[in-house]
């Protein structure tokens, strides 16, 4: 787990600045639409530059952690699939190549922009599996685990009794259109 540490945190740093990179090249084009200046199709060619330069970075990794998580597959079979920290993993991977492949399909912005944030905290949420290498930290990872794992059955409830009566008070409002005149 320990040896994992160091590529998880080059992943992270890059992921970030992939993702400021593309945000910034965004703004800048669409500042290129309203005025066509030298100066701003220089910052934005230099934006470009380095955006693609750390989304090839990005790429590597990403390709990088795929092997490894393949190889997790293999080893741990079907069972690869009930494990959080495999779910958040594949979420990453899956998150990060539609972000790198967007540089070519260019979705719209309020897409890739959902599907970032999904990366982002993803990325986020695995810094938990580390923080429990660290022996102070450790057991405060674990009981918001278990929480979240106590909590699970109540919300299932609570979900379900909001459906109930939502459903309900569709039905009852139903009443009130037919009692409307024409």
């Amino acid at each position: 787990m320990l040896a994992l540490l160091p590529p998880y945190l080059f992943h992270l740093i890059f992921v970030n600045i992939q993702l400021f990179a593309n945000e910034n090249k965004r703004d800048l084009w669409l500042k290129l639409g309203e005025d066509d200046s030298r100066e701003l199709q220089a910052d934005y060619d230099k934006i470009r530059k380095f955006s693609d330069a750390v989304v090839v970075i990005c790429g590597i990794v990403n390709i990088l952690n795929s092997f490894v998580f393949v190889m997790q597959s293999r080893s741990l079979g079907v069972q690869v699939f009930f494990r959080i920290w495999s779910i958040v993993d594949f979420f990453i991977i899956v998150t990060n190549f539609i972000t790198l492949i967007n540089l070519y399909l260019e979705l719209t912005k309020k897409n890739i922009r959902i599907i970032e944030s999904v990366l982002i905290l993803c990325m986020w949420f695995k810094s938990m599996y580390y923080m429990r290498l660290v022996t102070e930290i450790a057991p405060l990872v674990e009981s918001i685990f278990v929480i979240m794992n106590d909590m699970f059955y109540f919300l299932l409830i609570f979900f379900i009794g909001i459906i109930a009566f939502s459903e309900a008070f569709f039905l009852i409002g139903k009443n009130q259109l037919d009692d409307l005149p024409p």
